[in-house]
C-alpha cells in the first residue's frame, strides 16, 4: 500500500505521518492499555521506566514567556552549581530559552543530555546576569509519592508511576 500511495497517488503524502496515524488506528481497536509510541517519544519513555536521565536537576514553569526556576533539586547538579529557585533562565549554550514559541520540549532537550556534559547557562538573579557551568548528572525520577505506617501492621504508600526503580523505593 505505502509503495502505491508513493508512486501512483495524484498528491504526495507523509508516509510517515500516514503509517503512525494507521499504527494508532490499529491499536484503538485493542484494549485500553495498548498504546503506540512513536520513535520521537521513546526516550523520554525509557527515561521515565529507567527511573532517572541526564540533566541538570532543577523543576521549572514558564511564566510570561520566561523560563523560572520553581526547584533545585537537592544535591543534584544545578544546586552544586548555586542555581537558586526564582532565578530566570534566559539561555543555555547559544540557545535562547524565553519567548512564546518555545516548548517544553524543546527545553527539556537542550537541559538534559549526555552524563558529565556541560551547559552554560545564563540567568537573571535579583536582576543582575550571571553566567554559570552546570555539569549534567544522573537525575532521579521517584515514583513513591508518600509512604507511612498507619499502625503498627499497616501502611499507606502512594505511587505515581512504575518504574525499574519502584521495588527498591518501595523497599526503602
Amino acid at each position: 500500500i505505502l509503495d502505491l500511495l508513493n508512486n501512483r497517488y495524484v498528491d504526495s503524502v507523509n508516509i510517515k505521518s500516514l503509517s503512525d496515524t494507521a499504527i494508532e488506528a490499529i491499536l484503538s481497536k485493542l484494549d485500553p492499555h495498548s498504546i503506540y509510541i512513536p520513535a520521537t517519544d521513546l526516550q523520554q519513555i525509557n527515561e521515565e521506566i529507567q527511573g532517572s536521565f541526564f540533566g541538570i536537576g532543577i523543576e521549572f514553569n514558564m511564566i510570561d514567556d520566561s523560563l523560572h526556576i520553581i526547584n533545585v533539586l537537592q544535591v543534584g547538579p544545578s544546586d552544586k552549581a548555586g542555581l537558586k529557585t526564582g532565578d530566570i533562565m534566559l539561555k543555555a549554550g547559544d540557545s535562547t530559552i524565553s519567548g512564546k514559541k518555545i516548548t517544553t520540549e524543546r527545553i527539556r532537550n537542550i537541559l538534559r543530555g549526555p552524563e558529565e556534559s556541560n551547559v552554560l547557562l545564563t540567568i537573571l538573579r535579583n536582576g543582575k546576569r550571571q553566567v554559570t557551568e552546570v555539569g549534567r548528572g544522573n537525575i532521579p525520577i521517584n515514583t513513591v509519592d508518600v509512604a507511612y505506617m498507619l499502625d503498627s501492621t499497616n501502611g499507606y504508600i502512594k505511587l505515581n508511576k512504575f518504574s525499574t526503580q519502584t521495588y527498591k523505593e518501595f523497599m526503602n
